[in-house]
């Protein structure tokens, strides 16, 4: 990048006064996702996002967890929390877990988190949340409640649109790409990239 003469500046917050002074024909916004969140779980006294837990490696033992998103990486705090001793509760919407698996991985997941104790509710629906309590309605429409000392927020990711409704207010190029535009694997951010980097060279300067 410094072959390239490309100006780094790091630790900036972009806004209108950054925006006016680099006056720039066209931004590329790549400032990915956020962890997605539910109304319901407002009143929850502290939501620990799971990928969060899982970096952070914390090891709490002999709690009772709620975890609540029951895709890929739900499931992997799902058994990383029962590994550790504690006592798992596993919510999910949908009526698989992991649905983007393939299906002989999504059994033989499902598979492992059961010999591990996870208590499994699919079809479940978060009703509400105070405290350390997580209410919801399970699969045949009845209310239920688990108190809990630890509540993981395992829902996936929303773009981050933050910078792009900033940029896009004072810049007439605007290329946002990655999860800052929509959620994705990797390569499909790749892809965005070389597209942006394609439509700037054609841009009339």
């Amino acid at each position: 990048m410094r072959e390239s003469g490309t100006r780094v500046l790091l630790d900036t917050v972009l806004d209108g006064k950054l925006i006016k002074e680099l006056s720039p024909h066209a931004a590329v916004i790549a400032t990915g996702g956020r962890p997605r969140t539910l109304p319901v779980l407002s009143g929850a006294s502290r939501v620990i996002d799971s990928a969060d837990l899982l970096m952070d490696g914390e090891t709490v033992t002999g709690r009772t967890a709620v975890v609540i998103g029951g895709g890929s990486t739900g499931c992997e705090a799902a058994a990383y929390l029962a590994k550790l001793g504690n006592e798992v509760h596993l919510l999910e919407v949908a009526e698989d877990l992991a649905a983007g698996m393939e299906i002989l991985n999504r059994m033989s997941l499902v598979l492992s988190l059961r010999k591990a104790g996870v208590k499994i509710y699919t079809g479940a629906v978060i009703s509400g949340a105070e405290g350390y309590e997580i209410r919801f309605k399970n699969k045949s429409g009845d209310a239920e409640k688990i108190t809990a000392d630890i509540i993981v927020s395992s829902l996936g990711i929303e773009p981050d649109r933050s910078a792009a409704d900033l940029a896009e207010g004072s810049v007439k190029n605007v290329f946002v790409i990655g999860d800052a535009g929509r959620p994705g694997s990797i390569a499909a951010a790749l892809y965005d990239a070389e597209i942006a980097a394609r439509r700037i060279q054609a841009v009339e300067f």
